[in-house]
């Protein structure tokens, strides 16, 4: 294996979303931000929603992720998500609207209830996708 390349996967339940050799990824762990580079040490990470940065030699990848585990090894890191998005097919208009209806119905619900936890996480993801294209827009 070339120890300057990194065999990355991103999977939901419905589809393997990326999958590629890469210089390195920046996950949204749970504990805060992490990156990783060929080589290294292996570990099991729960992820929050937020930003996966991908760097490929041709190319940066930047994908919304909802929660999920990541399995780190040195050769290999594989992200099983509920949701990803890649920044290319978000809709700036789709996401505004969908964080307004979803704020909307979070705060009708009580809180602790699976369903509020299910509006929380959708919600969470709706956000990460806004601010990812306000990240793009300020670039």
């Amino acid at each position: 294996m070339n120890n300057t390349i990194l065999k990355m996967e991103l999977i939901t339940p419905e589809r393997v979303v990326l999958a590629k050799e890469v210089l390195s990824v920046t996950v949204p762990g749970s504990e805060g931000d992490f990156g990783v580079l060929p080589g290294h040490s292996p570990f099991l990470s729960n992820i929050r929603a937020g930003e996966v940065i991908v760097e490929g030699a041709d190319a940066t990848t930047h994908l919304a992720v909802s929660g999920g585990i990541a399995e780190v090894l040195p050769e290999r890191v594989t992200l099983l998500v509920d949701q990803a998005l890649a920044r290319e097919n978000m809709d700036g208009n789709l996401i505004a609207q969908a964080i307004q209806d979803l704020s909307k119905r979070l705060a009708s619900l009580p809180e602790g209830e699976a369903e509020y936890n299910l509006v929380a996480r959708r919600l969470a993801f709706e956000e990460a996708c806004q601010d990812i294209l306000n990240r793009k827009n300020q670039a």
